[in-house]
């Protein structure tokens, strides 16, 4: 089986770009983690590894940073579990990496290191992170965890689409209040249209702030992953035909959902297998990152 790095991780294709960063501190701490320190340097070569251009580093650095701190918490818990990463996979990516860090400085790796202000160490340990991990799920994520989980979220990955109705009220405000408001608007909305007072499709035409509203609310086929927020499809893929969910918040605010019909998928879990192993690693992970946020001692300084 394939394994995966999941998307923190990715894969590392070639820099085809060559900019060179602006003058950065890259000495300067950010944040640390069981007291060991991430710096500008580590941020960033996590850029590099992902082929991200320097000018992107202020759109991306909190999320650079977040995954920087899970990535500790990580290695931390497979050096507690024993994983080491496989030799020869590890040679590789040190090599990859490292070219990776000569065409971005067009220096060679050592200078571009010390650019950074990191080493070898920190360079062995940032790449062991990835290598360590797709070892470790490889050996966690068993065949018969594929199985089962494909069984039991069969329709989310299996091709099925469904068809829906929504009918949104924007929500701007950070006011519970307004919140609740809204959730009260639908609700007595939903009563009346399972009452007959009124059709769904009615009601979203008057009520909705959505730009399906002038199709009745009509959102079309979807598969649960891809066109529609995962949040929605969520929702949708749990009710039967015809059926109408309670009032739900997404970031844009609260909805109601009706499914008008589906069609059913026909993959198998040869055919989705990757997109399985993945959906169980980023579990795995975001478990273990959780569990050790309850222990570890973090701390983010403001470094804007």
């Amino acid at each position: 089986m394939a394994g995966t790095a999941i998307g923190i991780l990715l894969s590392l294709p070639a820099l085809t770009v060559s900019d060179s960063p602006s003058a950065v501190d890259y000495a300067r701490v950010l944040a640390s983690v069981n007291g060991a320190a991430i710096t500008e340097g580590h941020l960033a070569l996590l850029e590099i590894r992902r082929n991200l251009p320097a000018a992107s580093r202020d759109r991306f650095r909190d999320r650079l940073l977040e995954t920087l701190i899970e990535r500790r918490l990580i290695l931390a818990h497979l050096k507690r579990k024993g994983v080491r990463a496989p030799a020869a996979a590890l040679d590789y990516q040190l090599d990859v990496t490292r070219e990776l860090l000569s065409k971005r400085f067009t220096t060679g790796p050592e200078s571009a290191l010390k650019r950074l202000k990191l080493d070898e160490t920190a360079l062995r340990e940032h790449v062991e992170t990835t290598v360590a991990w797709t070892a470790f799920t490889r050996r966690m994520i068993t065949r018969e965890r594929l199985r089962k989980y494909f069984r039991e979220h069969r329709r989310e990955v299996d091709g099925t689409q469904v068809c829906a109705r929504q009918i949104l009220i924007k929500v701007k405000s950070a006011s519970d209040v307004d919140w609740k408001a809204a959730e009260r608007k639908l609700t007595a909305l939903r009563v009346r249209i399972q009452s007959g007072d009124i059709e769904f499709a009615q009601a979203a035409k008057t009520e909705s702030q959505a730009a399906s509203a002038e199709a009745g609310g009509d959102v079309g086929f979807f598969a649960f992953e891809g066109r529609m927020p995962t949040a929605i499809t969520r929702v949708a893929f749990a009710l039967k035909d015809d059926e109408i969910s309670t009032p739900f918040r997404t970031s844009y605010g609260v909805h109601l959902v009706q499914v008008t019909g589906h069609r059913p998928g026909d993959l198998s879990l040869e055919d989705v297998r990757q997109t399985v192993f993945d959906r169980l690693t980023r579990k795995l992970w975001d478990r273990i990152v959780a569990d050790a946020r309850k222990l570890a001692p973090i701390e983010v300084k403001d470094c804007r």
